[in-house]
Parts: structure tokens; C-alpha cells; sequence
């Protein structure tokens, strides 16, 4: 019925992009913008987005200068540099799996099982995970293609039926932030993003006449419209709770969707409908991560046998996520590497194939 040629659509790719985006942004940065810049918060997340802007036209740039995927032009740079890479690449992708894996399952404890062990969920979180991943790419874009409406519907239906609950009050800053605090913000935002990043890999899997201007054109796409989401959850979000609140809130989109009253038996109990929105796209954006970490380490090790890696890119992101819940410092170092060391690189990196393929010239 289907072909498996691991073969996506330009569609395919904008709702796979979408969902990896929405996930982690709509649940965390709300509550960090709100610590870091208020009700300037907003300014934060447009300047956020000209952020993500700009680097997604440089990594446009650079595709157009390999004319091809990063896995087929690095695979002529040379073993060390080649290495180092997706050594680094591996790390950083083993690093955010244990994140969102450890987000992922406070949530699901949060959200429908608190009485449940945690490692339990865990566990069978990623072995789920693993199954999606070894089956790759294509089936996940096929599975997320068919799910796209019965996930954005419910987000839209939250953000409508949670505006009555609005209060203008709430849009009065209790403090004045500064420029500092907007441009931290704006970094917060872009920092959220950076899995931009991995549209370098993705002309391998779109068709050839669809790589290049088309690929960046639907990631595009799929980045403005969750900045578009975003302005619109987090002004929602202001005006029903304040900056205050909101700033010591875990999940507040979660807890929002707890608040919102509708009328009718069935959209009562449209609030479990509605959770699937942040299971979905974080199992999206923990899928990527998994996938492109095992790609790295075989890569890196130069021995082929993708499922290995994917079952070594498993246990490492059950450890991390164990520390992250039960070790006071790992989040925290998780936060500064990123901050200082993780996004900077993912932005110098690409310059790597662009020198590669001046040396080769």
C-alpha cells in the first residue's frame, strides 16, 4: 500500500518540523520568560523569532553550498574532523533525549499516573520510543501526517475557550524589564529552536527536486507558525494567571487547559483529548533526537549497525533522565551547557562543510 523508501513530502516535513517545535516551547517557555522579562515577554519571543529566522536562512545558505545532505558531504571532510562532529553531535543529542525524556515522563506523572513510579513510566516511554525510531523516518512522518488535525484541532480549541478567561489587569508589568532581560528572553526563545538545526540532514529524505529553497521554505513555515502559537498561548496565559504566577508554574499550558470551561458532555472531556497535543509533539522531538543521536554514533564509531546505536542511545537517555529527576545538579549543568556551549556550537558548525568544501576546491 505504502513504499518504504525512507522518502518524505515537503508536507510531510512541515508537520514533522511543526511538531517538533511546538512540543518543548509550549512547555517551558512560557514559565522562563515569565522569570526572565514579564509581560515584555512577548517582545522576547518576536525578537526570538527573528533569531530563528536569520539562522534558518544560514543554514539555507549552506545546503545551497554542499548540494547535498551533511551525512553525504562530511563523509568526504576527512576521519578526525568527521569524528569530532558527530562525536559533539552525539553528545548534544544524548544530552537533550535525557531532557525531554525526563519533561516527558514528569508529565505523564503530573498529568494521568502520579502514583506511579517514575523509572516504570520511563522505561516503557522509551521502549516505545525505540520501536518508532528503528522504524524510521518515513513511518513517523506517515503517523504524524495523519495525526497533525486531531492534535493542532484541540490546541485551538484550548486557546479560543481560554480567552473569556482572560484578564486585562494582568497586562500591567509588576516590574520594568530592560533591554538585558529581553535579549536573555530572546535568546531563551531561540535556544528552544535550535533543532533547526537538523534541516542539514534532511535533504536525504526529500526528494531531490524538493531539497534546497523548498526544504527551508516548509521549516519555515512550520517556525512562524509556532512563533504565531506562542504569542498567542503565552498573552493567554499573562492575562489568566500574571507574570507572577506564571513565572512559578511548571507546566502552565498544561494547567490552562485544566481551567478552560466548555459546555456539552463530550467537550467536558476534551481535556484528555487536549493532553495528546504535548504527548505527541514531545514523543516527536524525543523521536528526533534519538534517531539523528544513533545516526551520529555510528557515524562516529564507523562500525555500521543502527539499531546498537539506538538501543546505546536508549540506556544512555534512561540514565540521564534518571539523574535529571533524582541529581539537584544535572538540570542545572544541563541549562549552562546549552546556554554557553551547545547553541554557540550549533551555530559555528555548519560553517565546518562550508570550509570542507573551500579546502576541497
Amino acid at each position: 500500500m505504502f513504499s518504504n523508501n525512507q522518502k518524505i513530502s515537503m508536507r510531510q516535513t512541515f508537520r514533522l518540523f511543526l511538531f517538533d517545535f511546538i512540543g518543548i516551547s509550549t512547555l517551558v517557555l512560557p514559565t522562563w520568560l515569565a522569570g526572565t522579562s514579564g509581560v515584555y515577554g512577548v517582545f522576547s519571543i518576536l525578537l526570538g523569532g527573528v533569531f530563528g529566522l536569520l539562522y534558518l536562512l544560514y543554514l539555507g545558505w549552506v545546503l545551497n553550498r554542499m548540494q547535498t545532505d551533511l551525512f553525504t558531504h562530511m563523509s568526504t571532510a576527512g576521519g578526525l574532523l568527521q569524528k569530532l562532529l558527530y562525536g559533539y553531535l552525539a553528545v548534544s543529542c544524548v544530552l537533550t533525549s535525557g531532557f525531554l525524556a525526563a519533561v516527558f515522563t514528569r508529565l505523564i506523572r503530573q498529568s494521568l499516573i502520579r502514583e506511579e513510579s517514575y523509572a516504570l513510566v520511563l522505561l516503557l516511554l522509551l521502549a516505545v520510543a525505540g520501536y518508532a525510531v528503528t522504524a524510521g523516518i518515513e513511518s513517523r512522518a506517515r503517523v504524524y501526517e495523519v495525526l497533525f488535525w486531531f492534535i493542532l484541532i484541540p490546541l485551538f480549541l484550548m486557546l479560543f475557550f481560554s480567552l473569556k478567561g482572560v484578564d486585562m489587569i494582568y497586562f500591567k508589568p509588576q516590574y520594568q524589564a530592560g533591554i538585558a532581560d529581553i535579549c536573555k528572553g530572546g535568546y531563551m526563545v531561540f535556544l528552544c529552536f535550535t533543532t533547526l538545526f537538523f534541516v542539514l540532514f534532511f535533504p536525504k529524505y526529500v526528494r531531490p527536486e524538493s531539497a534546497g529553497r523548498r526544504l527551508i521554505s516548509s521549516v519555515c513555515w512550520a517556525f512562524l507558525c509556532t512563533i504565531g502559537i506562542l504569542l498567542a498561548l503565552y498573552l493567554i496565559l499573562l492575562g489568566t494567571f500574571g507574570e507572577g504566577a506564571l513565572a512559578k508554574m511548571r507546566f502552565p499550558a498544561v494547567t490552562l487547559m485544566s481551567t478552560v470551561q466548555m459546555t456539552g458532555g463530550f467537550l467536558k472531556r476534551l481535556d484528555a483529548i487536549m493532553m495528546g497535543i504535548w504527548f505527541f509533539t514531545l514523543f516527536a522531538l524525543l523521536n528526533l533526537n534519538l534517531f539523528y543521536g544513533a545516526q551520529m554514533m555510528e557515524k562516529c564509531a564507523g562500525i555500521p549497525g543502527n539499531k546498537r546505536y539506538a538501543g546505546m542511545m536508549l540506556i544512555l537517555t534512561f540514565l540521564l533522565a534518571m539523574l535529571f529527576e533524582y541529581t539537584d545538579g544535572v538540570p542545572e549543568f544541563f541549562y549552562r551547557f546549552f546556554w554557553y556551549v551547545g547553541t554557540p556550537l550549533l551555530i559555528l558548525i555548519p560553517l565546518i562543510p562550508v570550509w570542507t568544501g573551500r579546502k576541497r576546491k
